[in-house]
């Protein structure tokens, strides 16, 4: 599975119409290979909109950028709403179940969204004790391969950003789910 994190630095006054924007994201739906997205606004900095796409595999990703990313892109007209964007894509190496067997089952229920880039992979392969954590799922960085992802969806309480270094905590957005 490949996972693809977005992140938009919105233009101030423009977050209604980003968000707008990013419903228009429902035509991806149909194409062959998604599997989900999910995504919401940054915690500790509003303006950030934060994205989560999974994907069957990087052959399906690829075939999507090349088919039908811009029409859809185009339709959004969401490229005047922000300043920056950043994608990154990993690649799933680990299931982390929670309440939930995998993540893009909790992406039905989740409340939050918490992204965590590390060095290494964690040894926790569950999020067993962690109150309201659903599920999670870890990647390994496809381009650099010595960063890692752990991106954990939770379905009741917002989750703690004590001890972690860098944690993004994002609310999730119900009008940006999108599943097959």
């Amino acid at each position: 599975m490949l996972i693809k994190w977005i992140a938009c630095q919105v233009r101030e006054g423009q977050k209604q119409s980003f968000s707008r924007g990013q419903e228009q994201w429902r035509a991806v739906r149909e194409v062959d290979g998604f599997l989900g997205q999910a995504g919401g606004w940054n915690v500790s900095d509003p303006a950030e909109a934060v994205i989560l796409a999974f994907w069957r595999d990087e052959a399906a990703y690829r075939a999507f950028m090349a088919n039908h990313h811009d029409p859809i892109f185009a339709k959004t007209r969401q490229q005047q709403t922000y300043e920056r964007i950043r994608v990154e894509l990993y690649e799933r190496v680990r299931d982390m179940p929670g309440t939930m067997e995998n993540v893009l089952d909790a992406l039905a229920v989740g409340k939050w969204l918490r992204l965590e880039r590390r060095p290494v992979l964690p040894e926790a392969d569950s999020l067993a004790g962690w109150t309201g954590a659903a599920a999670g799922v870890a990647g390994k960085a496809v381009k650099d391969g010595g960063r890692f992802l752990v991106a954990t969806v939770w379905d009741a309480a917002q989750p703690d950003q004590e001890g972690t270094s860098g944690a993004i905590i994002a609310a999730l957005e119900d009008a940006w789910l999108v599943l097959p």
